[in-house]
This record gives structure tokens, C-alpha cells and sequence, in this order.
């Protein structure tokens, strides 16, 4: 997740935001189902918007 974020945004997320993801994520069950999720959730973040 990190290593997307910096590559997606030249930035880090902020731990608390990081961990309201990671919770998200985790409530979707498996693996598979966390990784389609995850790089629109960045891309339609705050950060990406901030890069």
C-alpha cells in the first residue's frame, strides 16, 4: 500500500489514514477483492489530488 501511494502521489499517507484504509480494505475479505480496490481509492484521494 505505501509503495503504491508514493508511486501514485510522490507522497506518503499519514499513518491514521493509512490505518482507515487498511481497515476498509480488510472488511472487503480476501486478497484479491482488497487489491481491485485499492489504487482507486488512492487515485481518488486527497493526495492525488495534492501531487
Amino acid at each position: 500500500m505505501d509503495a503504491l501511494c508514493e508511486r501514485l502521489t510522490f507522497q506518503r499517507m499519514r499513518p491514521a489514514h493509512r490505518q482507515a484504509l487498511v481497515e476498509f480494505l480488510a472488511s472487503k475479505g480476501k486478497p484479491a477483492d482488497m487489491a481491485q480496490h485499492l489504487a482507486p481509492l488512492v487515485l481518488d484521494s486527497p493526495y492525488f489530488a495534492l501531487h
